[in-house]
């Protein structure tokens, strides 16, 4: 097996992330609805963001869930004390799940 970078023993090459993905694919939940494609939207039409202001946001078009990454809401504190957040919303428009934001790509989950 070679490493990204090709040609053996080599140096291996970091790449960087610097432009949103155009979507994530989310599994492994046992909430079935969380589970799923969540593809680039625009934050305007996303639900979650009309008490926050959202940068970024996806949206699951089967179980009508969004995960954007957004200010908390006024009065709240984010997850992670940052000034941004990673949420996921479920249909009704609720928060269900926070991971600390101020990253191009959301964080895994904790067991």
């Amino acid at each position: 097996v070679v490493p990204y970078g090709g040609g053996g023993g080599g140096p291996r090459r970091v790449g960087t992330v610097r432009d949103w993905a155009q979507g994530f694919f989310v599994a492994g939940s046992s909430l079935d609805s969380l589970n799923g494609v969540y593809a680039l939207i625009n934050p305007d039409d996303a639900g979650g963001c009309g008490a926050r202001k959202c940068r970024i946001a996806y949206h699951n078009e089967a179980s009508d869930w969004s995960l954007v990454m957004a200010s908390p809401p006024d009065g709240h504190e984010s997850v992670g004390g940052k000034q941004t957040e990673w949420v996921f919303v479920d249909r009704g428009g609720a928060d269900r799940f926070g991971h600390p934001g101020e990253t191009v790509i959301p964080g895994a989950g904790d067991r």
